[in-house]
């Protein structure tokens, strides 16, 4: 890194800058999300009802450089390109999210491999134009093992730890109603029964006098 008594500083510099240039030949990187809103209730309702869920990519072809870092010309294609150089490959990696169902777990990190997802290609139908899968198609991520490392940090744990004191009962929190009991009346109820029956008999004597 130096001789003794000087400053490492300029070949940290140094280093930082070839790793950063690494970087971009390798196409590796640190990339930050944050969910908010209705992106957070889905990942939510990914970890309780199917414990991890698809994570989709598309690898893009490199950028060229701007004008001005060709001389102001536009570069010549190239010849013998490789087309998957020049289109999207999609890909997608299943992550599993199992260690969030547990309660109070807030962090997690795994490592997720991708594979390549079918080329859509449309087709004429009677019906109209589809999109339909190739049946067959080149794997672009599995022979190179292409991986995503993930970290995920939740604010709050989406299962929370159950609850160290007693839940209050019901009349704790709401006062229970006192009701009224009425007296029971002999009176009314057989004055009721009397009027019950009288109809009763009404009823049956127009009935039979209607047939006879």
């Amino acid at each position: 890194m130096g001789a003794p008594g000087e400053s490492a500083e300029p070949e940290r510099a140094r280093l930082e800058a070839e790793i950063a240039e690494v970087q971009k030949q390798t196409m590796v990187g640190v990339s930050v999300c944050e969910k908010q809103g209705f992106e957070l209730i889905e990942l939510e309702e990914a970890i309780k009802n199917d414990g991890g869920c698809w994570l989709k990519f598309m690898k893009l072809p490199q950028p060229e450089a701007p004008p001005e870092d060709k001389g102001g010309k536009k570069a010549p294609p190239k010849k013998g390109q490789n087309p998957d150089d020049i289109k999207p490959i999609f890909g997608r990696a299943w992550v599993d999210l199992s260690d969030l169902q547990k309660p109070g777990s807030n962090n997690t990190m795994k490592r997720a491999f991708l594979e390549t997802c079918p080329t859509a290609i449309k087709e004429a139908q009677e019906s109209g134009d589809v999109w339909v899968d190739q049946e067959e198609f080149e794997p672009v991520f599995e022979p190179q093992r292409t991986y995503i490392y993930l970290e995920i940090n939740l604010s709050s744990p989406v299962i929370p730890n159950a609850s160290a004191t007693q839940e209050p009962n019901p009349d704790e929190i709401v006062a229970a109603k006192t009701l009224i009991k009425w007296p029971f009346s002999k009176t009314a109820t057989d004055d009721f029964g009397k009027q019950c029956a009288v109809a009763v008999k009404a009823l049956t004597r127009e009935y039979h006098q209607m047939f006879q």
